[in-house]
């Protein structure tokens, strides 16, 4: 499994229940309110800049800044004083969420809030729907050739001991799991 799906899996399951959407929360870019009840949100990733020098040294390791967009999904009451209410609520639940956790259960080295956007969705549809995408950076390293879900099972270790003409190898097999 790739590290940017982990993280994705992350922050669907640190947003689902602690929103006023509930468990309506969905790790897709497909707009949610065509097969859910509103509110609903959607997490995404939409692009991930490579740190340039970061894979120079080695062993090589690739500093990654993924853009996770996280799409909250309303329907404006127009009867409402302030329609935006619901909207601006969500926003904040998420932020407060995520400031919480944002090592993502480890998967992350940090998340910070980058940009929010707001706009009104007009598909002629009814009822009229905003949507606030929250981008966050979520930086993270990962090793090529290395997976989020590789298992470390086996430790072979050899080790030289100095002395005068004698064979002082020390070797060591600590098997971590079977």
């Amino acid at each position: 499994m790739h590290h940017r799906t982990v993280i994705r899996h992350g922050i669907v399951a640190v947003l689902t229940g602690a929103t006023n959407a509930g468990a309506r929360v969905q790790g897709s870019r497909i707009e949610p309110y065509r097969d859910t009840e509103l509110p609903a949100i959607s997490v995404y990733t939409a692009r991930e800049p490579i740190e340039p020098d970061s894979g120079a040294d080695a062993p090589r390791e690739l500093t990654r800044e993924l853009r996770a967009e996280i799409a909250i999904w309303v329907a404006l009451n127009g009867a409402a004083p302030d329609p935006f209410d619901p909207l601006d609520d969500i926003t904040e639940q998420v932020e407060t969420v995520m400031d919480a956790n944002r090592f993502l259960g480890g998967a992350a080295g940090d998340s910070v809030l980058e940009d929010t956007e707001i706009r009104i969705h007009d598909d002629r549809g009814d009822p009229l729907l905003a949507v606030a995408t929250l981008t966050y950076v979520v930086t993270y390293r990962t090793t090529p050739g290395v997976t989020a879900t590789d298992d470390f099972l086996v430790a072979d270790t050899t080790t030289q001991i100095g002395g005068a003409g004698a064979d002082n190898t020390a070797r060591d097999q600590v098997n971590v799991r079977t």
